[in-house]
């Protein structure tokens, strides 16, 4: 009878063993999923400017944002990039500041050191956003009396969603996993160096 009894033990220990194997291969391969290269749809909506669509390319440390008649390239690690401008075949050099929209600036996993107002800003909690684990902050100004809220993706440290009370908003969905070239992020030949002031020519 002890031996039916310690076989059984033996069996469920088996069982539960089985299980939490199967849930750390499963948690593993999230986390792998996660850091992997995607592209996604983007858009900007704003109350006081017309709204922009376009596609975002991320593989490792770079993020690469088409709009179309302007494509934005950024290094993560530099923090550092360029904008061109393929019809005019002009770019011109894009500072840190330039990227706080789409991968604001981190210290030790959060960006509350380089927010306007450091004090005022907070970690909301965890939200899954286009089925990917993201972190909610609050960065209030209290000059102002507004709330700018940011969701960023918790394995890439890139925003995913982007309020600015009910004035402006920066959306990113559809995304798909899957291999970048990394041409996609190369400063093509032939282009003219500008300043920031430089705008293109619009076309009719």
């Amino acid at each position: 009878m002890s031996r039916r009894i310690n076989s059984i033990g033996k069996l469920r220990l088996f069982a539960v063993s089985i299980t939490v194997l199967a849930f750390l291969l499963n948690a593993c391969r999230g986390q792998n999923s996660a850091t992997k290269p995607f592209t996604a749809d983007i858009f900007v909506s704003s109350t006081v400017m017309p709204g922009m669509s376009g596609k975002l390319y991320l593989s490792g440390n770079h993020m690469r944002l088409d709009w179309g008649n302007m494509v934005d390239v950024f290094d993560l690690k530099t923090r550092q990039g360029w904008r061109t401008f393929p019809e005019s075949k002009m770019y011109m050099v894009l500072e840190s500041r330039k990227l706080s929209t789409y991968a604001p600036e981190m210290v030790g996993g959060s960006m509350c050191p380089h927010a306007t107002y450091p004090s005022a800003c907070k970690l909301v909690g965890g939200e899954v956003v286009e089925g990917r684990a993201a972190k909610k902050w609050d960065l209030y100004d209290p000059i102002k009396g507004f709330h700018v809220y940011y969701w960023t993706d918790e394995a890439q440290a890139v925003t995913l969603r982007m309020a600015i009370g009910d004035a402006a908003t920066y959306t990113v969905s559809n995304i798909h996993i899957g291999t970048v070239p990394d041409s996609m992020f190369e400063l093509p030949n032939g282009l003219t160096k500008v300043d920031e002031q430089f705008r293109p020519i619009e076309h009719d």
